[in-house]
């Protein structure tokens, strides 16, 4: 399954390949292209791409022509196009079983690698094990095949690392999401504990102006009931003050 899925993989690169040849022509046209470091580059880039997905597909004659249109337009071999150049050549090669020729590409590229990039390191590798497996030198192809299972694993730590690192900083903002909601909580419980403080302070305060009033009324009635029982007391005493000067003039007018 997981062949007939680079299978599809490869056909779909070379349905590409063939979408973007007319827009290559035509982008070449307009711009004048043809014969220029950057047109070779381009083409250089192109060839490859089909080459790849020849190669793929198992396609080797169509994979040979396309290499060959694509060193016509790689000015010198120690560079990334070389390598590219040299890793598909090898391969070619291995497939059509001229095994010599592709451990010697193959070792040309293992001299351009400069060994930081693992990925490449370990699919050049693992191209240079087959071939010497192919040609019976199994005990050179072990050893390699140990190399890669170090890188592999190499590679796999920087991996697990990455991601590790990756979970640190998403667990980071998920606890920093965290710390903000719970002091967004904590702000509003705050707001809401200011909010019922200033509505009892307010309900304390109403109750003591009722209270306030209460108490006035009470001792205002309190004085007036006081005042009420004053007057009536002075109107009595009034009276008797009326009926005692009465009976004195009327003594007085009888001594008389």
């Amino acid at each position: 399954s997981d062949a007939l899925g680079e299978m599809k993989n490869y056909a779909k690169l070379a349905q590409l390949t063939q979408r973007w040849e007319p827009v290559l022509k035509q982008y070449f046209a307009d711009h004048q292209l043809e014969g220029t470091p950057t047109g070779d580059i381009c083409l250089s880039y192109y060839y490859l791409a089909c080459a790849q997905a020849a190669l793929g597909q198992n396609q080797l004659k169509a994979a040979a022509q396309h290499l060959s249109e694509a060193r016509q337009h790689i000015a010198a071999m120690d560079n990334v196009l070389g390598g590219k150049w040299l890793y598909c050549s090898a391969q070619l090669h291995l497939l059509q079983g001229h095994y010599e020729a592709a451990l010697q590409e193959n070792t040309q590229r293992l001299r351009l690698s400069d060994m930081t990039d693992r990925s490449m390191e370990v699919i050049i590798k693992q191209q240079r094990a087959d071939i010497l497996e192919k040609v019976g030198r199994r005990l050179e192809a072990g050893q390699v095949y140990r190399d890669i299972y170090f890188l592999n694993d190499s590679l796999n730590a920087q991996e697990s690392k990455g991601q590790l690192n990756e979970m640190n900083t998403i667990f980071q903002v998920s606890e920093k999401e965290l710390e903000n909601e719970r002091l967004q909580r904590e702000n509003e419980h705050a707001q809401q504990e200011n909010e019922r403080a200033r509505f009892r302070f307010i309900m304390i305060v109403i109750t003591l102006i009722f209270i306030s009033l209460a108490v006035f009324v009470v001792f205002r009635l309190r004085a007036a009931r006081k005042l009420k029982q004053a007057h009536e007391k002075l109107l009595v005493a009034y009276d008797q003050l009326e009926e005692t000067t009465t009976a004195k003039e009327r003594i007085e007018s009888e001594i008389s």
